[in-house]
């Protein structure tokens, strides 16, 4: 029987395989497939952290990215818009390397890595 883990539980599972896939970086065989993963990972970090806020905040589950992004987009003040920003760039990022085959270089995942945190620190 399957079991479900709770956004906050989610957050830490993806941020723990982040860390292992980011051994991965420089293997011949894994490295690409790991730098997209880890964008995509990065991205749903973001997903569970936001969606834990709207369960704080009392929201509705979001029922797709549509939906989550017009939330995000209205439910938070003109000082959290930076850290929107963010997230819609991981949202953009985590399409790129899962539907276009993007291969992130050094530097989008170290951006990538940025807005995550401006997110998980601003997105509250």
């Amino acid at each position: 029987m399957s079991s479900r883990l709770s956004n906050s539980q989610q957050v830490s599972a993806n941020q723990d395989l982040v860390t292992h896939l980011a051994l991965l970086h420089d293997d011949a065989q894994l490295g690409d497939v790991s730098r997209q993963w880890r964008m995509t990972l990065y991205f749903y970090v973001a997903v569970h952290h936001v969606e834990e806020q709207f369960r704080l905040k009392h929201y509705s589950v979001s029922k797709n990215h549509k939906n989550r992004n017009f939330k995000i987009r209205n439910l938070w003040d003109a000082s959290q818009r930076a850290a929107v920003k963010s997230y819609m760039d991981l949202y953009t990022q985590s399409k790129r390397t899962r539907y276009q085959g993007v291969v992130p270089s050094d530097a989008e995942l170290t951006d990538a890595e940025t807005a995550l945190l401006d997110v998980m620190t601003n997105l509250v």
